[in-house]
């Protein structure tokens, strides 16, 4: 094994993967009209899926978007999204409505989007939607 041999075909390699999550990231924050964090691809998928209406900023305090139709709409909705299930939610000290929480399973470390659910959305829309209904905004 010659002297930088491997260490010098591992920053190439390196070097050519991280062009390409740049060009990634780019392409995602052209998308969403945000930066590629988690936390805004989390918004964005959250705002199609419930039809929910995000803020022009992404940093109001309190909430990140107010739902448009069904039993909640009109109210606001602090949108959280974890790569992973760590028991976790960061709370806000700022009024909003409800909490929307998207998180990945135990273990994983990286967001996973579907164009199907992987859960039964019928169901989980029923569900949340009855709680939700039933349950006054503080």
């Amino acid at each position: 094994m010659a002297v930088g041999q491997p260490a010098d075909n591992d920053v190439e390699r390196l070097a050519k993967i991280v062009r390409v999550k740049i060009y990634a990231d780019r392409q995602i924050a052209t998308l969403i009209t945000r930066p590629s964090a988690a936390d805004n691809i989390g918004e964005f998928v959250a705002a199609r899926v419930f039809r929910i209406s995000l803020v022009s900023s992404g940093s109001h305090p309190g909430y990140d978007g107010v739902f448009e139709t069904g039993p909640l709409a009109g109210n606001t909705v602090n949108i959280k999204a974890y790569s992973r299930h760590e028991s976790v939610l960061d709370i806000s000290p700022h009024a909003c409505g409800y909490y929307l929480v998207l998180m990945g399973l135990p273990g994983q470390r990286q967001m996973r989007i579907s164009e199907r659910p992987s859960w039964p959305f019928g169901r989980l829309l029923a569900c949340v939607g009855a709680s939700w209904a039933d349950t006054p905004p503080t």
